[in-house]
């Protein structure tokens, strides 16, 4: 922004398409149950990593949640914990939508594990495969393609 105030412009943006979906447990959209109640939840494989990459949380904090480690409960082991019910979002990025999508999908399946019924939309994305065609007519999108 100071750039741009002082006339030079060093924006730097990316062509990949991305994709994001919220992650959140139960009692979500509502918030009818107190942040405390739903607080404390282990988020199992969620690494600093993740978080500074793929992962972008929103009502986490780092606490402490027994784990399994080598066939026994270990308890007390300090990881990320649910700070609510509006966890994180998940984003993947891709040439195509559908890249963005299974990169997203596959982030999710693979490193969020939370014991409290978890939540997300698993249609992401789906309607713009039919929706994009015309986008493209009316000039919208045309760097972005479904495959």
């Amino acid at each position: 922004m100071l750039d741009l105030i002082n006339g030079e412009d060093t924006l730097r943006t990316s062509k990949a398409i991305a994709c994001g979906v919220v992650i959140a447990i139960p009692d979500y959209p509502y918030c009818k149950i107190s942040k405390k109640d739903n607080s404390g939840y282990p988020l199992f494989g969620l690494t600093e990593e993740d978080v500074v990459n793929d992962v972008h949380c929103a009502e986490v904090m780092w606490g402490k949640a027994p784990s399994m480690c080598d066939g026994e409960v270990k308890m007390n082991t300090p990881m990320f914990v649910t700070a609510g019910d509006y966890i994180c979002t998940v984003s993947g990025k891709g040439a195509t939508v559908s890249d963005a999508r299974e990169k997203c999908y596959n982030t999710i399946k693979k490193k969020i594990e939370i014991p409290n019924s978890v939540m997300y939309r698993t249609d992401i994305g789906c309607r713009l495969e039919k929706q994009l065609d015309v986008l493209h007519e009316h000039g919208y999108a045309t760097d972005c393609d479904w495959e």
